[in-house]
């Protein structure tokens, strides 16, 4: 009898023990070292939930993202130069978040860039970059929260500093943060003028690649391509500076526009204005969509703009706003349009423009003599694209 109780006791165990899902063990409980928000798994270091001290990313681990991840308040996470962080699909979106206050210095070079990506290679698969400052926003009068507790934001330093993000390649991103509330590539929420963006690709992303809600911070150099929605979409009184933008959309994945900025969609008359300079730009299409989208009481100036292969190169409308076309302010100039149906449209509030917004021809340009240009291919100034950027 005894051998046979102890059997049964086996077996029950045995049972019990097989019945365990994979989801059912928590496999982020217990840090293994020093550090609440890492973990060692497969050899490989996790990152997960608040970094609450400063903390370093080398080069030479294996380095993971899983759920909700949070640069906090007076932190500062350093990446470096050929580091590759790979988000894990979790049970909650996997996005990094830096909180106001904390700074996140992922500098790498043009031979050893930093890339986000996903453990899968698909579109869709994680949530992104939410970075988030204390520069004005015109959004819900200048103080605002990211969906999902991605952070808050806004406020009154237009010269607040976020950290650097340079030779950076996130791709994969764009999973939702609950239905219905998107996420992007890379999400910049007032973030201020001493951040420094420079040489940024955003690749195979769903919904938009670039989102800029408010702020002051200037992006130079970037690379967007393979992106579901718009692939840049300025508005909430973002006042910055662009210059070499290199942007294509993709028929197997289709886009909505490549550019799109707005002031404030439902309150255009709102403050801070978005108020932008754009140069030497360069947008490739399909043949469809809009290149250029400008609506909704921005002002907008944007000089050497080279658009190819769109239904519509430049489509300008005052349908929200009830401003003045000067107080609108919509200028651009050294543009030259190829291969669309519609070269530029304008739909007025008020008045017609005067100048070079009255006609296709008075607003086409030649090309300045420092473009490259070879067909769709055409891209605004040679040799920033070498060695980073990730072929497409």
């Amino acid at each position: 009898m005894k051998i046979l109780l102890n059997l049964s006791v086996i077996t029950v165990l045995f049972i019990t023990t097989s019945c365990l899902k994979e989801e059912d063990i928590d496999p982020i409980s217990t840090p293994t070292n020093s550090y609440s928000f890492l973990y060692q798994e497969n050899n490989c270091n996790v990152i997960s939930g608040e970094i609450n001290e400063d903390f370093t990313i080398n080069s030479d681990q294996c380095w993971k993202i899983r759920g909700n991840t949070y640069v906090n308040s007076g932190v500062i996470l350093t990446i470096e130069s050929g580091a590759t962080i790979t988000a894990e699909s979790y049970s909650s979106p996997t996005y990094l978040s830096v909180r106001q206050g904390g700074k996140i210095i992922a500098q790498g070079t043009s031979d050893q860039p930093i890339r986000f990506t996903h453990e899968d290679l698909i579109t869709e698969s994680w949530s992104g970059i939410h970075i988030n400052g204390f520069a004005q926003t015109n959004k819900n009068n200048g103080y605002t929260s990211g969906y999902e507790n991605t952070g808050d934001y806004g406020g009154n330093n237009n010269e607040d500093n976020s950290g650097i993000l340079k030779y950076i390649i996130i791709e994969y991103a764009g999973q939702e943060l609950e239905p219905g509330k998107k996420s992007n590539g890379l999400q910049l929420n007032g973030v201020g003028s001493n951040t420094l963006v420079d040489y940024v690709q955003i690749y195979n992303c769903k919904n938009d690649g670039l989102k800029i809600n408010g702020g002051s911070v200037d992006v130079n150099h970037l690379v967007v391509t393979h992106i579901d929605q718009d692939c840049v979409d300025l508005e909430y009184g973002w006042i910055g500076t662009g210059s070499y933008w290199y942007i294509e959309q993709i028929e197997e994945i289709g886009s909505d526009e490549a550019i799109q900025i707005d002031n404030d969609e439902t309150f255009p008359e709102a403050i801070p204005r978005t108020n932008l300079n754009l140069s030497n730009i360069t947008v490739n299409g399909f043949g469809e969509e809009s290149a250029v989208r400008v609506r909704s009481g921005a002002r907008v100036d944007i000089q050497n703009l080279l658009i190819d292969n769109f239904d519509l190169g430049i489509e300008i409308t005052g349908s929200h706003c009830n401003l003045s076309v000067m107080d609108y302010s919509v200028t651009f100039s050294n543009v030259s349009i190829n291969n669309c149906s519609q070269n530029i449209q304008y739909t007025p509030s008020v008045a017609e423009p005067s100048g070079s917004l009255n006609g296709n021809d008075q607003i086409i340009a030649q090309w300045t003599a420092n473009s490259t240009s070879n067909g769709c291919e055409a891209i605004y100034g040679s040799g920033w694209m070498n060695n980073w950027v990730k072929q497409f």
